[in-house]
């Protein structure tokens, strides 16, 4: 980028969803927890090694999931793991919470969704049946009101690691160098 000035956007569709419905799960998150939750909205955290910004100061993390078989599969990843450490370093919290949240999809993605599955399908057009009979199941995957919140809920919690930190704070200084 530097040479050529072009720039590789980092994005898809899934990070899409996550940040459109970000405050949507915090919500979920809440009513579920019956504590209330507010999306930080302040200027990045920093220290002299690493800058992030917690989606909530009070040691929640969230992750929207992209439709119900994503929520059903998901885990505690090595990256989550990592961003739940640094932003304990940043913030001084003890623990944290990667908080998985199944929430509906924004009208506009589903309808994005429908056109693409209209032109896979290669079918004449929208009133075909095959056509009509998979926008149902797609909208299924797609919107969860039909499903308790506790159950669109799915938290994994991370202790602070010093020894983890110590390393980090080594590696960095070598990539530096």
């Amino acid at each position: 980028s530097k040479v050529y000035g072009r720039s590789n956007e980092v994005s898809s569709k899934f990070m899409e969803k996550g940040t459109l419905v970000e405050e949507t799960s915090i919500s979920l998150l809440s009513e579920v927890d019956k504590k209330l939750y507010i999306k930080y909205k302040g200027a990045p955290i920093k220290n002299d090694f690493i800058c992030g910004t917690p989606d909530i100061l009070h040691g929640i993390d969230i992750k929207s999931s992209w439709n119900i078989h994503t929520f059903f599969n998901a885990k505690l990843t090595k990256a989550n793991e990592w961003q739940a450490l640094g932003y304990m370093w940043l913030t001084g919290l003890s623990e944290l919470d990667i908080a998985y949240c199944l929430v509906n999809s924004p009208d506009h993605l589903i309808e994005r969704e429908e056109k693409s599955l209209f032109y896979k399908m290669g079918v004449m057009s929208e009133d075909d049946a095959t056509y009509q009979m998979a926008i149902v199941e797609l909208k299924k995957n797609m919107i969860f009101d039909d499903i308790p919140k506790e159950k669109r809920v799915k938290k994994f919690n991370v202790k602070q690691d010093n020894d983890k930190i110590e390393a980090l704070k080594i590696r960095i200084l070598e990539c530096r160098e």
